[in-house]
């Protein structure tokens, strides 16, 4: 049974290999959103007909970061997940997650964070294993509950985390310009202005934002990699065991 120190080892071997992919991949989704925010400034008629399909998009956006992630991870061993293999099963898992959170709505939002815990790398057994919503459902769960403890501290540590990252990644950039406002230096008539203002608010978010889903993604690949014991420390564990099997062998002959 891995203690927790394994899983945030884990975690942030995870974190260091797949948060460049995730954020560079996330550039598109943050494109399509200030196209959008541009467009309801001046047509928002038009903006909300768009939004449904923006919404959509966003959807399957949060699906393909998972696979760039999974992906990054396992770059050394040349793993891909074409998206013509998971697509469809994956959009029919979000419409399971999406009902295990409309559910939450009416028992207070109990079955929602449940299904947040317990279901963290449900796209993963989806995308990697190749199952059907239903099936992965069962394997994950299976598994998830057999390390119930060590998948619900690091469900909690990684929301604080993430949460906490996001605030200070949001609010350095806005508190870093208001102080340079409030200390009246150079181009503050420039910098003194709504579209900068906005601009710099926008900066703020997209860090946020940034740093957020990379947590969210790297966890969701940890929780997959220590369920199915594919761990940094269960690898090196193997190799160790075959090299000193190897040296009793040579041993043995000698």
């Amino acid at each position: 049974m891995m203690n927790l120190s394994g899983w945030f080892r884990e975690f942030f071997h995870v974190w260091r290999l797949s948060q460049r992919q995730v954020v560079l991949h996330m550039l598109p989704l943050f494109a399509a959103l200030g196209l959008w925010a541009g467009v309801f400034s001046l047509y928002p008629i038009t903006a909300i007909y768009a939004a449904i399909p923006l919404m959509m998009g966003l959807v399957v956006g949060w699906v393909h970061l998972h696979r760039v992630g999974y992906e990054a991870v396992h770059a050394e061993e040349g793993v891909h997940l074409p998206m013509k293999s998971w697509f469809v099963r994956a959009m029919r898992g979000v419409v399971v997650l999406f009902g295990f959170n409309l559910i939450g709505l009416v028992f207070f939002f109990v079955p929602s964070i449940a299904a947040q815990i317990l279901l963290m790398p449900f796209l993963i057994f989806i995308m990697v294993e190749g199952e059907e919503p239903v099936e992965a459902l069962k394997t994950n769960v299976r598994l998830a509950g057999s390390r119930l403890g060590g998948v619900v501290v690091f469900w909690l540590a990684s929301v604080v985390g993430a949460w906490v990252l996001f605030m200070l990644g949001w609010l350095a950039p806005v508190a870093a310009y208001l102080t340079y406002l409030d200390v009246n230096g150079p181009g503050y008539e420039l910098l003194n202005s709504t579209w900068v203002m906005w601009a710099v608010i926008a900066f703020g978010f997209i860090v946020a934002m940034s740093i957020n889903y990379s947590i969210k993604v790297a966890a969701a690949i940890t929780t997959y990699r220590v369920l199915r014991g594919q761990t940094v420390d269960t690898s090196e564990c193997s190799v160790a065991g075959a090299g000193a099997a190897s040296s009793e062998v040579d041993s043995v002959v000698w």
